[in-house]
């Protein structure tokens, strides 16, 4: 393995890794800074997140930069004002020792005018939101014509958020001769579509396999009914006591909700969603990340760029929508090779679902019962009796008071004694499992049976869904979360059960709770009438092919958004 001296850094740079207290370089970084030190080549960086891409794009652009040119030098895009803030703090480290450098942040949910004013300061380097860059590039407050780097920093979820329009108008802000350099965790046909049409004959590093999941990651797999969700997830953290783990939902109302009904029962724990405010999300991510809280409840989208070491588990409150959503989510632990656990909480009907993605990922889904009540007060009486025979800090101060102890305990055995205090300490915990059910459905396997050509009986328990048809696609930049969206604001309600969704270039396809099927057309017919151009209908056959049901739909598929 090659060391930082080795990788061509200047010295200031050097001083500032050394600082930083990074001994060696990690893969990532082992091969992207000499080849963008070497050569203006651009590069396609495919890796996963935790493994140090900041640093190694970082080192390269703050090594370039002219401290006598007072235009923007070098441009970082990310999805996300939390990854956007943190990749300013990062390089704000790196470059702590290079005096000259003036470096921007510009991003949604804050100021606009005391980002126009550190625009006007002329920095040579600017880490930005797409949505606020190309706003201060329409307002004339950010010039790219001279840039020389520009930097796509999860670029597969920049697309997946619907920044697809405000990529290429900022890309075409910038000049032919610039370097660009893509790093991504997965590579989709739209990452490649931006790789081919600005990019010129990029060098791929891949750090592991293409798409590939962390090695060091699990994955478990809970089986259960979708009304006992909440019951599952306090199952699962209750068999976990020194849990610290982030659990992912599919909308602001069910993080909401969740949070609020954990800080009810007794758990610590508070919500990420896109309701709050920056300084909330900060002082919400300050308190997580000094463990003050275990569980943070997120949504997909604000979670994106939370950077915090040691998360020992991922919990997916319901199975997500593919692979990426999945890969993303699943980063937030197993980072810099350290171990993790991905968790997903199914419904038995996704079983088959679940394999499917098993097999996109090349990963092997562990199906676990989930644990009953005589398994969780066993790993919490464990914990607690780990705690007691470990060292204790600051024992020595009880010396002094150690014959007042004896003589209040004298007539006590050890049994008892260590009855009394666990009693204390888990008497109320134990009892609320006094009388818990088997969460565990009748149906539930150890892992899903293969198809057979027979139809076979769904169990009573599966839920049924009905498919629909909504006019609006990938041209219209439909995503997965805004479809759920849809469904969500022309019914009312946050919790009605979406299954598959399969987004075509004009169309959009997607499974609904069958009980929920009247309500959600209804919904849409009240949206129409409304003047928009969304509309729903029912699918009662399988198309094969995409001709073959858009003869099906009426001309308002081919409105754009």
């Amino acid at each position: 393995m090659a060391t930082f001296e080795e990788l061509g850094l200047e010295e200031v740079l050097l001083k500032s890794v050394e600082k930083l207290g990074f001994s060696e370089p990690m893969p990532v970084q082992a091969q992207v800074i000499p080849q963008m030190l070497s050569d203006r080549s651009d590069i396609v960086a495919l890796a996963q997140t935790g493994t140090g891409k900041t640093a190694a794009f970082g080192l390269p652009l703050l090594q370039d930069i002219d401290p006598k040119n007072k235009h923007i030098q070098s441009v970082i895009l990310c999805p996300t004002r939390e990854l956007c803030l943190q990749i300013y703090g990062d390089l704000t480290d790196l470059g702590r020792y290079k005096p000259q450098l003036k470096m921007v942040a510009v991003y949604g949910g804050s100021s606009i005018d005391n980002q126009i004013r550190d625009l006007e300061k002329r920095p040579q380097i600017v880490v930005a939101t797409p949505g606020r860059l190309l706003d201060m590039i329409r307002r004339g407050k950010a010039d790219l014509s001279v840039m020389s780097n520009l930097i796509l920093d999860e670029a597969d979820e920049m697309l997946n958020m619907g920044f697809a329009e405000e990529l290429n108008a900022i890309l075409e802000a910038t000049p032919a001769e610039k370097r660009v350099a893509l790093f991504s965790a997965t590579m989709p046909s739209d990452v490649s579509r931006i790789a081919r049409q600005y990019m010129r004959e990029p060098i791929e590093i891949t750090i592991g396999q293409r798409n590939a999941m962390a090695e060091q990651l699990t994955h478990h797999v809970y089986l259960a009914k979708s009304h006992e969700r909440y019951a599952v997830v306090r199952r699962i953290i209750d068999f976990h006591p020194d849990m610290y783990a982030i659990v992912f939902c599919r909308t602001r109302q069910e993080t909401r909700e969740l949070a609020e009904k954990l800080w009810k029962d007794g758990y610590s724990a508070d919500a990420l969603h896109g309701d709050l405010s920056q300084s909330q999300r900060e002082t919400v991510m300050a308190r997580f990340r000094s463990r003050q809280f275990p569980l943070l409840i997120a949504t997909d989208v604000a979670a994106r760029g939370i950077d915090v070491s040691d998360i020992s588990h991922v919990i997916h409150l319901n199975l997500p929508q593919d692979e990426s959503a999945y890969t993303h989510r699943s980063g937030r632990t197993g980072r810099a090779g350290k171990s993790g656990v991905s968790v997903l909480i199914a419904m038995p009907s996704d079983r088959f679902r679940l394999q499917r993605l098993e097999k996109q990922l090349g990963v092997r889904f562990d199906f676990l019962p989930i644990p009953d009540a005589r398994a969780v007060c066993e790993k919490k009486v464990l914990a607690h009796l780990d705690r007691l025979t470990g060292a204790v800090e600051h024992g020595d101060l009880i010396d002094p008071y150690m014959e007042l102890i004896e003589q209040r305990f004298a007539g006590l055995s050890r049994e008892e004694l260590l009855k009394r205090w666990l009693a204390v300490e888990l008497g109320e915990q134990l009892s609320r499992y006094q009388a818990a059910p088997d969460l565990n459905p009748q149906t539930m396997n150890s892992r899903p049976q293969p198809r057979t050509k027979m139809r076979e009986r769904k169990p009573a328990l599966d839920m049924e869904f009905s498919k629909l048809m909504v006019n609006l696609g990938k041209r219209n930049q439909l995503n997965p979360m805004m479809v759920m969206g849809l469904v969500a604001d022309a019914t009312g309600k946050r919790n009605i059960e979406i299954g598959r969704i399969e987004i075509f270039k004009s169309f959009t396809l997607f499974e609904v709770d069958r009980t929920e099927e009247r309500r959600v057309l209804k919904g849409f017919e009240e949206y129409g009438r409304k003047g928009t151009s969304v509309r729903v209908s029912k699918v009662t056959s399988e198309p094969k092919e995409e001709k073959a049901i858009v003869r099906k739909v009426r001309k308002g598929i081919h409105l754009s958004a």
